[in-house]
């Protein structure tokens, strides 16, 4: 895969930005659109039992913590138009404390 072709133009020429990977639900959940203008989208996998979603940005600082209580529902809206553009960690927290972690891009 050729970096450059994802480098969005005119932005950190010494350290480009990277678009990230599509998100897919075989690791526990799923994050779209990225990029985002303002809101996520987050499903996740029937077997996944999560207490909470983190968001980060690309120096660690936590920007959002939405706890979860046990819900029927997989599919979970994040409106993240008070974050500046960037790029975001969306971090879900299962109930033994694991943690699995995607990118997105915020524009």
């Amino acid at each position: 895969m050729n970096v450059d072709e994802f480098v969005l133009p005119g932005l950190f020429k010494s350290n480009p930005v990277v678009w990230p990977q599509q998100s897919t639900l075989s690791d526990g959940f799923k994050v779209y659109p990225s990029p985002t203008l303002g809101e996520i989208n987050i499903r996740l996998n029937e077997d996944l039992d999560i207490s909470q979603i983190l968001i980060f940005n690309s120096i660690g600082q936590l920007m959002k913590s939405i706890p979860l209580e046990v819900s029927p529902s997989l599919n979970f809206n994040v409106n993240l138009a008070e974050l500046e553009s960037g790029i975001y960690h969306v971090v879900c927290i299962d109930y033994d404390g694991k943690s699995r972690t995607k990118q997105i891009v915020k524009r």
